[in-house]
């Protein structure tokens, strides 16, 4: 299952280009990578722009009238993803709190940007290897603590048996089962059995949401 890959209006990009800054980017750039704290809207005027795993497969490319942008964008998120420019790209910055504002201001933009948002989330829950990394035995109540967390949060994550992977197992090795799952963060950060609001602040979870909360309660709740 691919995210989806729906395009903007000449209106709509007249739109972002009131808000945002136009940018070039040469090829091989990284537009933003996995583990980043933030990254703006990127409404693709020319180009090209591959969107990769943390592994550098590659999930899906955008062109002209295409945008890079997911729910962890509106969120406050770690992000999951990296974008590669493919083709030489002029494109339009939107940072995070613009967009925002405009989901009040523009309505059908608001209905194309949640709408494909939400698609994005709801496909990459499906796509091995993207998101957080859960290690620890279906038997521990804390792994399947974490694992429900995540489900509930619609947070993509790959869950790791050390039960019947090899490579789990040798991950966790030299763990006490208190210290049971190990959760590995976009970016390379490990956490030890943690609690949900530490994995939260962990993965920048609304550290930074805005005080118009219905529409996050939107975004989240889909």
């Amino acid at each position: 299952m691919s995210p989806s890959r729906p395009v903007l209006s000449d209106e709509q990009l007249a739109v972002l280009a009131e808000h945002g800054e136009e940018r070039t980017a040469d090829v091989g750039e990284i537009l933003f990578q996995v583990g980043d704290p933030v990254y703006p809207l990127i409404a693709i005027l020319e180009g090209e722009a591959a969107i990769e795993d943390a592994s550098g497969n590659e999930i899906i490319r955008h062109g002209a009238s295409g945008f890079l942008g997911e729910m962890n964008l509106l969120t406050g998120q770690t992000v999951f993803l990296t974008a590669r420019v493919t083709q030489q790209l002029r494109y339009i910055a939107v940072p995070r709190e613009a967009v925002r504002t405009l989901l009040y201001e523009d309505s059908s933009l608001a209905e194309l940007l949640l709408s494909t948002f939400i698609g994005r989330r709801e496909a990459l829950q499906q796509w091995e290897g993207i998101g957080v990394e859960v290690i620890g035995p279906h038997s521990s109540a804390d792994t399947r603590r974490v694992r429900e967390w995540a489900n509930r949060a619609r947070l993509p994550h790959t869950w790791l048996d050390p039960e019947s992977s090899e490579d789990a197992a040798s991950a966790i090795e030299a763990m006490d089962d208190n210290d049971l799952p190990l959760v590995r963060i976009p970016g390379g950060l490990e956490l030890r059995n943690p609690a949900n609001g530490e994995l939260s602040r962990a993965l920048g979870i609304g550290l930074d949401l805005p005080q118009r909360s219905e529409v996050d309660l939107l975004v989240v709740g889909g």
